[in-house]
């Protein structure tokens, strides 16, 4: 079974949880409560948490399989004339390798994934999650990172370290897709325009650059760190990064 409840003792008392289980040796406690006085409360309350649990998993399928959906749609859609913008793109980053960068990282692989980042047409947001705390950078349409050549060097510095080894960081690139867009109304009503995004994901460590498959990503921005799902955000695409990095290989 793969989701169950169990009430045993703890310090006295009843403890109630909801159990998934992950694989045939393990398990995640997905609730818990401490603190019954008796079985029967315990297990009264962990069969409510499961059908309540149940029915959050059930509706976030749901709105994953219209996100899907919709994903198919607009990559449909866009066929050819994403292709182009990312041809012309392409062009746009070899007038880009002459531009003269306060910091020279040790790692070519640095410079290698910047280039690449910079290829993906329309403006982007790249953050990088590292143990200390996560940077997030503005990359232009045109390539420039943030807006000073300071915001460049530490970005570059911050992939440079962990590719040199002193750390590592999982990164996430927000591109927003030029020529898409969706009218929704906000808060206050009025009907505003915004455009649909592609996460792309990527680890980096001294073993060099490891993109994500789309799978992992799309699993990484609708799961909270301890493995608890979120609600999916909309108009967001998922992309396999390793397809961007083909066009840069290492030298």
């Amino acid at each position: 079974m793969k989701y169950c409840t169990t009430v045993t003792m703890v310090d006295g008392r009843f403890c109630a949880r909801v159990v998934r289980r992950r694989t045939s040796r393990g398990t995640t406690i997905e609730r818990e409560r401490k603190g019954f006085a008796s079985r029967q409360e315990a297990h009264e309350w962990a069969e409510k948490e499961l059908a309540d649990y149940l029915r959050q998993r059930e509706a976030l399928r749901v709105r994953r399989r219209e996100s899907k959906r919709r994903r198919r749609t607009l990559v449909q859609e866009l066929g050819p004339r994403s292709n182009a913008k990312m041809q012309s793109s392409m062009v746009r980053v070899e007038a880009l390798q002459a531009y003269t960068e306060p910091f020279q990282p040790n790692s070519p692989d640095a410079a290698r994934l910047l280039s690449a980042i910079r290829s993906l047409p329309g403006n982007k947001i790249v953050t990088v999650s590292t143990r200390q705390n996560p940077k997030a950078y503005d990359i232009a349409e045109n390539g420039a990172v943030g807006y000073t050549p300071g915001h460049e060097a530490d970005f570059l510095k911050s992939l440079d370290d962990c590719l040199c080894g002193y750390a590592s960081a999982g990164i996430m690139i927000r591109q927003f897709i030029p020529g898409t867009s969706t009218t929704i109304k906000n808060s206050s009503g009025k009907e505003i325009s915004i455009p649909w995004k592609a996460l792309y994901g990527v680890y980096i460590s001294g073993d060099g650059i490891r993109p994500l498959p789309a799978e992992e990503v799309e699993r990484a921005a609708n799961h909270a760190v301890d493995g608890t799902p979120m609600e999916p955000e909309n108009y967001v695409i998922f992309e396999d990064f390793q397809v961007v990095l083909a066009g840069f290989p290492a030298r």
